[in-house]
C-alpha cells in the first residue's frame, strides 16, 4: 500500500512526508521525491525529527501514519495487516492453503476464486486529534493457466468507461459474468431464520464502485417490499432503514439488480449501463427460509458422516459423490420440495425437486459442481464448505403444514454439533 497525495500542503500530509525525508534510507529503498511524484507516497511512524528513526514506544511516535490492508475470499480469510512501509509486504501465493482453514482444500485458490481486496490510509497526530483518512478497493479474480489474454489489470465493465476490453470477469451456471455481481452476507441464500428475526441486505460488489442496487423481497403469501439505494464508496452496501422483520413462515425470495452509471478509474461509463446480479443459478434471485412456530424440523443423513477422519483428507481422487436425504413427517401429501445449495459466494442449486417415497434427496456430485462453479475444489477431494437446506410445504385437513432443515459440510467433513452443558 502507498497513497497518493492531493494536496502536498495539507499540513499533516506536508509532516508525513517530512518523517519519510528524516528517515530516508532507513526504511524505503526508493528515493522519497521519486516515489511522491509517481502518486506513490509510503508511510511510516518514526519519532521526532531530531531523533531520525523508529520510535521505539508509543509515546514516541511524533506522526502516526500507516495502512490497514485486508484481501478476503467468501469463505477464507486470506491476509490482514496494519503497518508501515518501513514493515516488509504480506505476500502469498495462490498455491497457499491459507492455514488450513475449514473451506479450502491444498491446492489453495482455484481458477474462477475472487478476493475482494480493501485497504485504508491513516495520517494522524496523536497530540491534536486531527487527522486524514482514505479508502480503497478492488478486486481479484484468479484465471486459467490457458487463459488466451494472459495475467492482467484492468479497468471494469470491459471497456464500458473507457480503456480495453479485459473479457468477463469468470463464468458460472455456463454463463458468463460481464459487468458485476453481488455478494449477499445479511440474509444469504438458503439459509433458515424464524419469525422475527430481521430481514437485512447486505454485502459487497464487484467491482468495488458505488453502483445502484434494486431488490424485491417477496412473502410467501405474494406480499412484497422493493427497496433501491447505492453502494458506498467502496461497493458495500448496506441501508439499515431497508431492514424489516420477517414476519411469515415459508419460503421467501429475493430478486436483486445491480446498474452502474457513473465513474470508473478511467471515466464515466454510457449507456447501456453495465449490470449485474447475484452468483445464482438465474443470476437475478435467491430463495431462504422463515420457520415459524409450527414448522418441523428435517433431519437430514448423508453418507458423508460414515468417513473416517483420515478419510476426510483422502488424497486424489479423494471424496467426490454424496447424498444428502431428509424423510418427512408420516403422511405427508406435498409432492415437490425446494432445495438449495450453496458454496461461500456462490449458489449451485436452487430449485424444485421431487418427492419420492416420503423422502426429499440429493446427490452431490463434485465434478458436476465444478462444471457449475471452476473453483469448487474437488480433484484432491472435496473442500468447499456446503450448506444444503430442504424445505417442503403440505396441505393438510388442519391447512399448510411446513417442514424444513439445513446441514453444513467441510468438504467431507460433517462439523459435530456441540453438546450442550
Amino acid at each position: 500500500m502507498s497513497v497518493q497525495p492531493l494536496d502536498l500542503g495539507h499540513p499533516l500530509i506536508a509532516r508525513a512526508r517530512q518523517q519519510l525525508e528524516t528517515t530516508e534510507g532507513l526504511f524505503y529503498r526508493f528515493p522519497i521525491e521519486d516515489s511522491v511524484r509517481a502518486g506513490q507516497m509510503p508511510l511510516l511512524m518514526a519519532g521526532p525529527p531530531e531523533q531520525r528513526g523508529r520510535a521505539s514506544h508509543p509515546d514516541e511516535i511524533y506522526l502516526w501514519a500507516y495502512t490497514y490492508s485486508s484481501a478476503e475470499r467468501p469463505g477464507v480469510r486470506v491476509r490482514e495487516t496494519i503497518q508501515g512501509d518501513d514493515i516488509p509486504g504480506a505476500y502469498w501465493r495462490f498455491g497457499d492453503a491459507y492455514s488450513a482453514q475449514s473451506g479450502n482444500g491444498n491446492p489453495g485458490d482455484l481458477p474462477g476464486d475472487f478476493k475482494f481486496l480493501y485497504s485504508a490510509a491513516v495520517i494522524r497526530d496523536p497530540a491534536s486529534g486531527e487527522g486524514v483518512y482514505a479508502i480503497y478497493g478492488s478486486g481479484w479474480i484468479l484465471l486459467p493457466d490457458d487463459d488466451p489474454l494472459g495475467a492482467r489489470v484492468l479497468p471494469p465493465f470491459r471497456g464500458a468507461g473507457g480503456g480495453l476490453d479485459g473479457g468477463p470477469l469468470f463464468t458460472v451456471h455456463g454463463r458468463p459474468i460481464d459487468n458485476m455481481f453481488f455478494l449477499p452476507l445479511g440474509v444469504r441464500p438458503g439459509a433458515v431464520l424464524e419469525t422475527g428475526d430481521v430481514f437485512r441486505m447486505a454485502g459487497p460488489i464487484m467491482p468495488t464502485l458505488p453502483s445502484r442496487i434494486a431488490y424485491t423481497v417477496t412473502a410467501p403469501d405474494g406480499a412484497q417490499r422493493s427497496f433501491t439505494g447505492r453502494a458506498n464508496a467502496v461497493g458495500y452496501f448496506y441501508d439499515p432503514t431497508d431492514d424489516f422483520v420477517l414476519d411469515q413462515p415459508g419460503l421467501w425470495t429475493v430478486d436483486i439488480g445491480l446498474t452502474h452509471e457513473g465513474q470508473t478509474s478511467v471515466g464515466p461509463v454510457e449507456p447501456p449501463f453495465p449490470a449485474g446480479g447475484p452468483l445464482t443459478p438465474d443470476g437475478a434471485t435467491f430463495t431462504f427460509v422463515v420457520a415459524g412456530e409450527q414448522t418441523q424440523v428435517l433431519d437430514i443423513e448423508t453418507d458423508l458422516t460414515l468417513l473416517t477422519p483420515p478419510q476426510w483428507y483422502a488424497g486424489y481422487p479423494g471424496v467426490q459423490t454424496a447424498f444428502f436425504e431428509a424423510r418427512l413427517p408420516a403422511g405427508w401429501s406435498g409432492a415437490t420440495a425446494r432445495e438449495v445449495v450453496t458454496m461461500p459466494g456462490i449458489v449451485l442449486v436452487d430449485e424444485d425437486i421431487p418427492v419420492t417415497n416420503g423422502a426429499i434427496r440429493w446427490d452431490l456430485d463434485a465434478p458436476s459442481l465444478n462444471r457449475l462453479a471452476s473453483n469448487f475444489d474437488y480433484e484432491s477431494g472435496m473442500a468447499d464448505t456446503i450448506t444444503v437446506t430442504f424445505f417442503a410445504e403440505s396441505t393438510t385437513g388442519s391447512g399448510i403444514v411446513q417442514a424444513t432443515g439445513s446441514i453444513v459440510t467441510h468438504g467431507a467433513r460433517v462439523p459435530v454439533a456441540p453438546t450442550p452443558a
